[in-house]
């Protein structure tokens, strides 16, 4: 029953092995959101690099 995650008859294994998926989900959340900003980051960073070699090829 255990093994194939029928917890229905464990009240008390069946609550934990909700918050062990709902911790994880979260981490995974937690992470792709670490990632998105990240990104960002980079791609600001490369925007405002680029910038001044863009607007010094506009003056010309």
């Amino acid at each position: 029953m255990v093994k194939d995650k029928n917890l229905e008859w464990f009240p008390r294994l069946r609550a934990i092995s909700l918050a062990a998926e709902g911790e994880e989900s979260e981490k995974n959340e937690i992470r792709s959101l670490q990632m998105t900003e990240y990104r960002k980051q980079k791609q600001r960073m490369g925007l405002l690099n680029s910038a001044p070699a863009y607007f010094h090829h506009l003056s010309q």
